[in-house]
């Protein structure tokens, strides 16, 4: 990767030589872009044999050496007095962050590995540093340019996934060399020669007749499997040409014997046909080989059998006989040579011992299939999944690369292009040009806003993050954070175990958090439900800082785009695009003098619509698993105007959290910024509320109390038996006074006209529930219900008023009772609810390791506790024991196969072993139950 340094003026540096560049390359055509380009080389790899025939700078001396080295040096010798430093790095170390990134004009890309090539396109977004593409493949190659926001980024178009090939196939059924192939890298070089835990999923036979030898000698299979596997283990004091010998009988002889009896796999194509070669006259061949080799000097076998044994040409297909040489010759050459590596070794495309065994090994297997061979160099390439280089493809590709540099450092990024280099010329050329395309809207990498946070990690804390950046800065109302296996979230739907969990994380640095920590290069998925948005966060850490300019030691760069707000869900939004003027509101205390005295049959009465400041819910039938409420918004300011109605969808089980998240999200946008010395006199009170000889709380819990957006609900009507059940609620900002809002003259009168004398400032809100304390559903309230004569106003202002005579809450908590309202004896829980409370109890002081025993004590006393067994899995998370908790989720979802907890948390373990495409499964599912969920779309999001 090549990066540009700014020059003086801005102007175009000529010749190129008189610019600084910074370039970090893993694939050889970075070599030719130094030679194009005069750079610093920052590069992970050495120069290994096969890179010298794809570039210009690298010698048979170089190899072993720093590639950035190496080709530093070498431009310096061609371009005396050039400045160049080399970097032997990893493109994701820390150091190489987007602030490094952003030091540069332009960056330019010649790395071979996806994952590296994905980073460096983010930090280019993040730094809006324009990025220079590059790619090669044999005579095919392809430039192109990635401005941020202007053209598609390097991953706006979906990259081929690495191919993976079933099991079932690679074992008994190949069909194409490549599955011999694997089967002779991934299967077999792994069993005889490689560490017993590199067994993989390829290894488990289980009880599959057609496995006809087995991985770690484990029982089941057929019969006949259970002889083949100690045929593949070296017997003690065993010759090694007597193993390489029986080795060869058990896999190509008796093996394709066994295979070719199962009758039922082959009924629509041949059965495999044993390898009947004469191995006398094979060994002798061998053993002179081995003699020929001993000759030439040490080391020689240990390097490749295949030039001893006459086979120098890697460019034609051995035969039969030949590769039944190569696969003795290498066995014993391994055994013999380089015993003291057996057992741990792994396949490497350089090891020419191991490439030959492995083409040896396949070959005999296709054979035995039907299957043509391959050569060795065919065989070298799929199994080291080598895309041969051309050395001239590099070169042009390279040259591309610096003529749109070129372009860039010239201001002239509209004449870039993303060139194709074909193999076959078309319409008589091999370079077909096209303008870069626009981003891709659906990306999920500049799709989505991305935002640059500095900060003092070691300072700065998850309570802070939440507090003074993403609600005092973006107004967000419920954050839910994801960071790699680390997530934070809020809302009013959350169980008191998963509140308390999160919670305890609130005083922690961001360097410590679980799972971690935040660093340098820590990408953050931040949403916010209320508000239907979502964006990312770039972490740079930062040590020193201006405490005047930045006393807080942290600083957010760049914009959330207009169309994350103001989407369904973030509050009332006018139909003709214009703007609603909306306030924050507060209440008071109770008693306080008002500006105006409300008489009955009054402001009520006074309009023609008998409108009132707020949203009126009204119900309506559900559609689709969605129920509505209509919502009314009328303005303090302009009592005159007739409702304006709107839908509100929301899903089945979700008739709290509708209503109030709107109101959240509304307040969070329109509601006056607090400043810094309402917020300090803010502080101030809720310090001077403490009760007497309270332990005074650090000041940063206070202020991260006084950021809360907080919904005051006040009881107009209460809810009491005699009402049915039925109440209707007042929803209000407690922060209206403090952030200085509007006096709301009609919501005020409106409490008061209802027994209860409140100021309120800025805009309220109504809702009619039935609350019995164990159902709650929203009921119709309309404009007409507003009237002073609607007998829920005199029957709320009767209440209210025993209240203030002291004789309400007494009373209406006895008549609850004698009427029944009250819940009844509870009877005694079961020895094991018992143990699960208590577990529960446990879990919620986040005492995991208790927790744990105290829900496996109540499932040995009552196995099916689905509930206790799905926490057990939870607590287990904590505990970082990824496979007991996806066992224990497993369990669940056995009994319950929708439970989209148990879901969550599989997909939480398998994601922490490394199972993507299990734990991608399984947040798949939970979206399919619950389209909006946030954690699993967070989580599959930090999957891509």
């Amino acid at each position: 990767m090549a990066m540009v340094a700014p020059s003086e003026g801005g102007a175009i540096p000529w010749p190129l030589g008189a610019t600084s560049y910074a370039m970090r390359t893993r694939v050889r055509m970075g070599a030719d872009l130094v030679w194009n380009a005069h750079l610093i080389g920052i590069d992970l790899d050495t120069i290994e044999t096969s890179n010298l025939n794809r570039q210009f700078l690298f010698r048979q001396q170089h190899v072993g050496q720093s590639k950035a080295s190496v080709a530093a040096a070498a431009v310096q010798a061609i371009v005396p007095g050039v400045s160049i430093t080399a970097h032997r790095a990893n493109v994701k170390e820390a150091r190489f962050s987007a602030d490094f990134v952003s030091g540069f004009d332009l960056v330019l890309n010649g790395l071979d590995n996806l994952e590296a090539r994905r980073h460096v396109n983010r930090l280019c977004l993040a730094a809006r540093v324009p990025l220079v593409e590059s790619g090669t493949a044999g005579y095919l190659g392809q430039v192109s340019v990635h401005l941020g926001g202007v053209t598609e980024c390097f991953e706006c178009q979906p990259k081929p996934v690495p191919k993976t090939y079933p099991v079932c196939t690679i074992r008994n059924t190949p069909d194409k060399p490549i599955h011999c192939i694997v089967w002779a890298k991934d299967l077999l070089f792994a069993r005889l020669f490689g560490p017993p835990e590199a067994a993989t999923d390829l290894d488990d036979a289980g009880e599959d007749p057609g496995m006809v030898w087995e991985f770690g000698g484990g029982g089941g299979g057929v019969e006949a499997a259970t002889t083949a596997g100690p045929a593949l283990l070296r017997r003690s004091g065993e010759p090694a040409e007597e193993y390489a010998l029986r080795v060869f009988q058990a896999v190509f002889v008796a093996d394709m014997e066994r295979l070719a009896g199962v009758e039922e796999m082959w009924k629509g194509r041949e059965p495999p046909t044993p390898c009947a070669l004469d191995l006398a006259a094979v060994g002798e061949r061998v053993r002179l080989a081995e003699e020929s080799a001993a000759g030439r000097g040490p080391g020689v076998a240990a390097s490749g059998m295949s030039s001893a044994l006459g086979l120098p040409d890697a460019q034609r297909a051995w035969a039969p006989e030949d590769s039944a040489a190569v696969f003795l010759a290498s066995v014993r050459a391994f055994l013999t040579h380089r015993a003291e590596e057996v057992g741990a070794l792994r396949f490497d495309k350089d090891d020419a011992l191991a490439t030959e065994f492995v083409a040896a090994a396949a070959n005999l297997r296709s054979h035995c299939y039907g299957i043509p061979p391959q050569t060795l160099f065919e065989a070298k390439g799929m199994a080291g999944n080598i895309i041969h280089a051309v050395a001239t493809t590099n070169a042009i590709a390279s040259g591309l690369i610096v003529v749109e540099a070129m372009k860039l450092l010239a201001g002239q990024s509209k004449a870039c292009h993303t060139t194709f280099l074909l193999a076959e010329a078309s319409n008589k050329k091999l370079l077909t040009p096209m303008q870069s395309p626009e981003p891709n809207p659906n990306c999920v990498i500049c799709g989505k806003a991305q935002l640059l946070l500095h900060a003092d990690l070691h300072a700065l804390t998850l309570g802070d993050l939440i507090t003074q950046v993403l609600r005092g800065r973006m107004a967000l109302v419920e954050p839910t954070l994801v960071a790699g296996s680390f997530m934070y979230e809020e809302g009013e739907d959350l169980e008191e175990d998963e509140v308390a969990f999160h919670s305890q994380n609130l005083t922690k640095p961001l360097s410590q958090l679980p799972g971690g920590g935040f660093a340098t290069g820590t990408l953050v998925e931040v949403t916010d439900q209320a508000q239907q948005t979502s964006f990312r966060i770039l972490v740079q850490h930062k040590d020193t800082w201006d405490e005047d300019a930045e006393p807080l030691r942290w600083e957010i760069r760049g914009e959330l785009p207009a169309s994350t707000f103001g989407k369904e869900g973030a509050g009332p939004q006018p139909d003709d695009g214009s703007e609603v003027e909306e306030e924050g509101f507060e209440i008071v205390e109770e008693g306080t003098a008002l500006p105006s005295k409300t008489a009955a049959g009054g402001w009520l009465e006074s309009y023609a619509s008998g409108q009132w400041t707020g949203w009126l819910t009204v119900t309506a039938e559900p559609r689709s698993g969605d129920e509505t409420l209509n919502r009314v918004w009328m303005d303090s300011e302009k009592r005159s105007q007739p409702p304006e109605e709107k839908t509100l969808v929301w899903k089945e089980g979700k008739e709290v959290e509708c209503l109030l998240d709107e109101i959240k999200a509304h307040f969070a946008r329109t509601s006056p910024v607090k400043t810094p010395a309402q917020q300090a006199a803010q502080v101030a009170q809720l310090r001077a509320k403490l009760p007497a000889g309270a332990a005074a709380p650090d000041d940063r819990l206070l202020v991260a109390a006084t950021s809360l957006n907080m919904v005051e609900s006040i009881a107009l009507l209460p809810n009491l038996p005699v009402h049915g059940f039925v109440g209707v609620n007042m929803y209000v900002d407690d922060e209206g006074s403090i952030r200085e809002a509007p006096f709301n003259a009609r919501a005020s009168e409106l409490a008061t006209l209802c027994g209860k004398p409140l100021q309120v400032r800025g805009d309220a809100f109504l809702s009619r529930v039935l609350d019995d304390g164990e159902a709650f559903r929203r009921l119709d309230f309309g404009a007409n219900d507003l009237s002073s004569s609607a007998p829920w106003v005199a029957a709320a202002g009767a209440k209210n008023a025993e209240a203030r005579r002291g004789e309400g809450a007494q009373a209406i908590l006895q008549r609850m009772q004698a009427e029944g309202a009250g819940p009844g004896p509870a009877s005694s829980p079961s020895p094991a609810d018992a143990l699960k409370q208590q577990g529960n109890a446990a879990f919620k002081r986040c005492e995991w390791e208790t927790a744990v025993r105290l829900y496996t004590q109540a499932l040995e006393a009552e196995s099916g506790l689905v509930a206790a067994r799905n926490n057990r899995a939870q607590a287990l998370l904590h505990l970082q024991r990824w496979r007991e908790a996806g066992a224990d989720a497993e369990a669940v979802l056995a009994a319950q196969p929708d439970n989209a907890k148990a879901l969550l948390r599989r997909a939480a373990a398998a994601q922490a072993l490394g199972e993507h495409a299990a734990a991608r499964a399984d947040l798949e599912h939970v979206l399919v139950l619950e389209p909006g969920h946030r954690e699993a779309a967070l989580r599959l999001a930090s999957l891509t």
